[in-house]
C-alpha cells in the first residue's frame, strides 16, 4: 500500500515538474528579452555643436540617427534645432550608438568618434554639448 501511494506521489510531482516547463514569452517591459514593441523607453539628449569659428551653416542641417544595437529595428533620425539642440523620446532600452552628420558645400561634418552607450529603462540621458568636425580631408 506504501509503495503505491509512493508511486502515486511521484507521478503526481513529475507531472507538475512537467508542467513548469512550459515556455512563457516575456512580457516584462524591464526585461531584455522582450519584443522591442513592450520594452521599456528613455530619452535621449543634447546639443550640437561646430568647431570655433566655423560658423558657416545652420546646426538645423545636422541630421542625428540613434541606432538601438541589441535589437534589428530602424534606427531613429531628427534634424537638431536651429541652436543645435536634439531630443530622442520613447527610445527603446538597451545599448545604442548616436551619429550625426552635417553636408554644407561640399563638406562634410561629423562626429569625431564613435558614440556607444547604454540606456536605461526610464532614464533621461544628457549626451552634453557635441562638437562636430570638418571630415571631408579624411
Amino acid at each position: 500500500m506504501y509503495k503505491s501511494l509512493a508511486i502515486q506521489i511521484m507521478l503526481v510531482l513529475m507531472g507538475l515538474g512537467f508542467q513548469g516547463c512550459d515556455y512563457v514569452e516575456p512580457g516584462n517591459p524591464y526585461d531584455p528579452d522582450t519584443v522591442y514593441d513592450q520594452r521599456a523607453v528613455g530619452f535621449v539628449s543634447g546639443t550640437i555643436a561646430v568647431p570655433k569659428g566655423d560658423t558657416a551653416f545652420s546646426l538645423a542641417n545636422v541630421v542625428l540617427t540613434l541606432t538601438p544595437l541589441e535589437i534589428d529595428v530602424p534606427a531613429f533620425r531628427l534634424t537638431a534645432s536651429e541652436n543645435g539642440t536634439f531630443n530622442f523620446s520613447l527610445v527603446p532600452a538597451g545599448y545604442l550608438e548616436l551619429d550625426a552628420k552635417a553636408e554644407v558645400d561640399g563638406r562634410v561634418y561629423g562626429l569625431p568618434q564613435t558614440y556607444i552607450f547604454e540606456l536605461a529603462p526610464n532614464e533621461k540621458k544628457f549626451m552634453g554639448s557635441i562638437t562636430l568636425l570638418d571630415l571631408t580631408a579624411q
